[in-house]
């Protein structure tokens, strides 16, 4: 069921890079096939910049869309192995 949640926030997460990149000056001028590329090989990065600003070290938690905190143990629970939590 976590891990169900996390792939929901994902979506969320596209959809706020798409909205965002629409309002960048010029983006709208390029074909549909260059904002797909663009967006395919940024998303993850813009992602996980996000990801890190929202980082909260003194509970070690990540807040997702402003209501949503993850610990280490949460991650664990969703599936995520030790590698990517530690």
């Amino acid at each position: 069921q976590r891990f169900a949640h996390f792939t929901e926030l994902a979506i969320v997460s596209v959809q706020e890079i798409v909205d965002f990149a629409k309002q960048l000056p010029g983006f709208l001028q390029l074909s549909r096939e260059d904002q797909i590329a663009l967006l395919k090989t940024s998303a993850i990065e813009v992602m996980l910049l996000e990801t890190s600003r929202r980082y909260n070290p003194g509970s070690e938690s990540i807040t997702f869309l402003k209501d949503f905190s993850y610990n280490r143990e949460d991650f664990a629970k969703a599936g995520l192995q030790a590698e990517f939590i530690n």
